[in-house]
């Protein structure tokens, strides 16, 4: 299997962001006790438009809407 298919493994967290074992993708987003680490991107635009990407609508999670 691909990462995109769930087998992508991501670090386990405590509440100060010390890793503590790790999960693969879909038991920790079927689990909200299983914190792990997130990234967001905002990008403005020089006129202040703030730049959306939206997922393609295969994308296995929450496809065809816009990326948090």
């Amino acid at each position: 299997m691909t990462p995109v298919q769930g087998n992508e493994r991501f670090d386990i967290v405590d509440e100060d962001g010390n890793v503590i074992g790790s999960a693969l993708r879909r038991e920790c987003h079927g689990n909200p006790a299983l914190l792990h680490r997130v990234i967001h991107v905002v990008i403005v635009n020089g006129r202040g438009d703030l730049l959306l990407q939206k997922r393609s609508r295969t994308f296995r999670f929450t496809g065809d809407v816009q990326a948090r």
